[in-house]
């Protein structure tokens, strides 16, 4: 593996350049067999972690940020990925005696230059293993209760490039869709779609989106520039959804939509439609975007 590791995310760290990925440890995954066929046939406790391995080593390519001499990021082998994510579990333990958590959110961050590191915030609620591996997504909810995910659209375009194609650490197109919709911190239960200024749905701020349309669940395509994630990934190679085009006057208010990363897994919300003014933000709004932006990176996915 070249360059080195370290277990913690220094101030340095925050203003250097970056690759991530987020990925959810479980102890109940090392017995799934569905988990172990997304983790190079190999029992596994983090969530998907070939999908992950295979987004680090597409994104390190990318231009956006990473145009100097240095070498670019390098997460190894799936072998080295998992040795890395393992160490950081460690080290949580050690840090926590008498904690036992089912589940764990690790962020791991590929630097320019060849460092890594990870950063574990909070244990994570436990969710069924069927959330995490659903068979299909349903129209209806189940259940009497409504999901508890509300899902709004963005108040003006974005133009997608690298910048929305690869998870790098400039997240400013998110951290402004979720301060337009309110979504102060990762905790809130809210959703934001982002689209493009031809009206195609772009992504989600945080998760990959699945809407019902002509009879099958679709996600935006590829060749519309958002994030491929790695449980976008998973739904497509499994037949719960296809990529297609989604354009934002199709959204129906009150229609169900599936959301996924690889944190919290498969879930679905409700969309509620608004009628803000999509011109862009007032100044006032965008100094105070500006001044929370540490704050929003911290708390996507």
């Amino acid at each position: 593996m070249s360059g080195h590791f370290n277990g913690g995310t220094s101030q340095e760290d925050e203003r250097d350049q970056y690759v991530y990925t987020s990925i959810r440890y479980d102890r109940r995954l090392v017995n799934s067999e569905q988990n172990t066929a997304a983790s190079c046939n190999k029992p596994c406790p983090f969530y998907m972690l070939e999908h992950h391995w295979t987004r680090l080593q597409v994104a390190k390519w990318s231009t956006f940020f990473f145009t100097d001499d240095r070498p670019r990021p390098n997460s190894g082998g799936p072998a080295v990925l998992l040795q890395v994510l393992m160490n950081a579990i460690k080290k949580w333990h050690e840090d926590h005696p008498g904690e036992r958590p089912e589940a764990l959110r690790v962020r791991l961050r590929a630097f320019v230059g060849g460092k890594m590191s990870t950063q574990i915030n909070h244990p994570l609620k436990s969710v069924p293993m069927s959330a995490l591996f659903p068979k299909s997504f349903t129209r209806s909810p189940e259940g009497h209760e409504k999901p508890e995910w509300t899902i709004v659209l963005d108040v003006q375009p974005t133009e997608p490039g690298e910048g929305t194609m690869f998870k790098t650490s400039d997240r400013c197109a998110y951290g402004r869709a979720r301060g337009a919709a309110g979504i102060m911190d990762y905790m809130t239960p809210k959703e934001v779609l982002l689209y493009t200024p031809s009206q195609e749905i772009l992504d989600g701020s945080i998760c990959t989106p699945y809407l019902f349309r002509e009879g099958c669940w679709v996600t935006p395509s590829s060749s519309v520039g958002g994030l491929q994630g790695t449980t976008r990934r998973w739904a497509l190679e499994n037949g719960l959804a296809v990529e297609g085009a989604i354009s934002i006057d199709s959204l129906v208010d009150g229609e169900t939509i599936w959301l996924s990363n690889a944190v919290r897994g498969y879930f679905c919300g409700i969309f509620q439609m608004r009628e803000p003014p999509r011109e862009a933000l007032s100044e006032e709004m965008v100094k105070e975007l500006d001044r929370q932006r540490f704050t929003y990176t911290q708390s996507i996915v």
